[in-house]
């Protein structure tokens, strides 16, 4: 982790950090923030939850489906797949046009969302992490 406004932040108000006791500070506090956005929806119904959860995963797969090539998958598996990009964008529009009028309703929506999208880039970054591991490897074998 390089140096960042919130190390700079701790370290000003006399913290001597590590950048690593600072990173996990940082991911503390992200994850205090985004709880405390969505946890007044969490005493609603538990469907209206779940509904939330599942958009939320919608919206940041959908994210993730713009980013694959259309070329690879072949036949059937592709059309379907265009449906699913094609759904996926339209369920999350209408929810956030019919929910306009609730804003801490949109504000937990994106977290969730937004949380589950930095799951997917992380997971993505651990591979291609691997990845250059291994062809390290592979070159000085």
């Amino acid at each position: 982790m390089k140096s960042t406004k919130f190390i700079t932040e701790l370290r000003a108000r006399g913290l001597q950090i590590t950048e690593k006791e600072a990173k996990y500070l940082m991911e503390i506090a992200v994850a205090d923030y985004r709880e405390n956005q969505v946890k007044p929806i969490l005493k609603r119904e538990y469907m209206a939850h779940y509904m939330i959860m599942a958009l939320s995963y919608c919206k940041a797969t959908s994210e993730l489906l713009h980013m694959i090539d259309e070329s690879y998958p072949r036949f059937r598996l592709k059309q379907v797949f265009m449906e699913c990009k094609k759904k996926n964008n339209e369920v999350v529009e209408e929810f956030e046009k019919v929910n306009k009028i609730d804003p801490q309703l949109l504000n937990a929506f994106n977290a969730y969302a937004n949380d589950l999208t930095e799951i997917m880039y992380l997971h993505m970054d651990d591979i291609n992490k691997e990845k250059r591991e291994q062809k390290a490897n592979e070159k000085t074998n």
